[in-house]
Formats: C-alpha cells, structure tokens, sequence
C-alpha cells in the first residue's frame, strides 16, 4: 500500500521532535537565558544627510519636512539534500524626502545617500508639492505633536545577520540529513533569509529616531517516494521580527 500524506506528516513531525529535543535543546534554552540586543547608536551621517535634505527643503518654502533613511542588509542561504543551492548576502542603501508646500504634500526617493543626494530629493519633492496644489481638494493641516528622540531595535537576541554563513549551512544540511533518514524520503531542501533595516527619521519639528527591524524566515520542504507514488510537504514559516533562536 502507498503510504499517505497523513503517513509522511506522523513520521515526519516524529523525525522533526526527535531532532529538536535530542539535538537542539541545550542550545535553544541557551539562547532564551541570553539578554537582548540593545539598539545601535544612531549613524551620524545618515543624520548629516537627512538635515541636508531638510534645510534644502525649508529653503525652497516647505513649512514641514521630514526624511527617512535607509540601509538594507539581505541574507540568504538555500540548501538540497546534501549541497548548498546558493548563498546570497547584499546590502543597500536610499533615502526619502516628504515635505509640506502651501497645504500640499510632496514625495521624492534616491537611491544616492550623499548630502548633494538629499538636498536634489528634496528639491523634487517641493517642485511636486506645488504641482499638487492643482489637484488639491483641501489643504493639509498638521496636528502639533511632540518632538521624538531615540533609538529601538526589534527585541531579539541574537541577530540572523550576524550569525556566520557556515552555521546556518550546518543547520540547514542537518534538518535535510535529519529528513533523509526517514523512510521513503529522496528530496529534501531547507533555506532560510534575514533582513536588518536601519532607518533614520529626521523632521524639521525636532524628531530624530533611529529603528532598527529584524526579520527572519526559515523554509524546509521533503517528498517521500513509494509503490508508484508520492507526497510532499512543505513548511514556509512567514518571515518575523524574531532572532537566530527563532530557526
């Protein structure tokens, strides 16, 4: 008889336990002793850069301005049976410019995070801001809020990013290992993808914040293979705010 999906699942999910409590239990409960991470100190260029841009838009005639910017740093690794897929480590940079012109919004991005960079999107976003004004059906009023200062980071305790590319090669090969030893499984492939973004919020009313956010996703899927049939099951754990500790 073909064994069931329902068949794969029970082996599968008893596989899987065996191997967190056996192997992965000491680690894990290492890992929720360990503090959290607390937030990095502000870059004081992307500050320079975000005033840059905030000058040049209060001297062409905003009444408010704010800019954003950003640093992306994505990692990914992917995994088949017994090799490395592919390994992918990047980082990015751009800012963001919105400005207030006469009771009309106005945006404009680059991806050129330099004080000339800034003060050209600033620049676009008023030119924007004053073609709004056409089409402008009531004017924009801004509540009075408080000025915000500080910094924050997703609450984990081990950054994905940080943790090397041979660690999460090991973990990955052994959960595929771990599955090809269950019977009837022949193709097996696991990944797992981070991303920490840093943003810095500067406004022409005294804001200056700096939030970093942690993302991580892991992914696993197997197919077993018998008397002329198959199943697959596949485990795509939606990325979270969440730590190393969370794979």
């Amino acid at each position: 008889m073909s064994p069931t999906r329902r068949d794969f699942l029970k082996t599968g999910v008893a596989t899987a336990t065996s191997l967190s409590l056996l192997d992965g239990a000491a680690s894990f409960a290492s890992a929720l002793q360990a503090p959290t991470l607390a937030p990095p100190a502000a870059d004081p260029f992307a500050i320079e850069v975000a005033n840059a841009a905030l000058d040049a838009a209060r001297g062409a005639g905003a009444s408010y301005a704010d800019a954003r910017v950003g640093r992306y740093r994505r990692q990914s690794v992917t995994t088949r049976e017994r090799q490395v897929l592919g390994v992918g480590d990047d980082e990015s940079f751009g800012l963001g410019v919105r400005v207030l012109v006469d009771g009309s919004w106005g945006f404009a991005a680059s991806s050129q995070v330099t004080r000339a960079g800034a003060q050209q999107a600033a620049l676009e976003a008023v030119v924007l801001a004053k073609a709004a004004r056409a089409v402008r059906r009531r004017r924009v009023e801004l509540a009075p809020v408080a000025a915000v200062r500080g910094t924050w980071i997703t609450p984990v305790r081990t950054d994905p990013i940080e943790v090397s590319i041979e660690e999460k090669i090991a973990l990955l090969l052994k959960a595929n290992e771990a599955a090809l030893k269950v019977k009837g499984v022949q193709f097996v492939s696991s990944g797992v993808q981070a991303l920490r973004e840093i943003k810095t919020l500067v406004t022409s009313e005294g804001t200056n914040v700096t939030q970093t956010f942690i993302r991580v996703g892991p992914s696993f899927s197997a197919t077993a293979v018998g008397n002329g049939d198959f199943q697959s099951f596949a485990e795509a754990l939606a990325p979270r705010g969440e730590g190393w500790d969370y794979v």
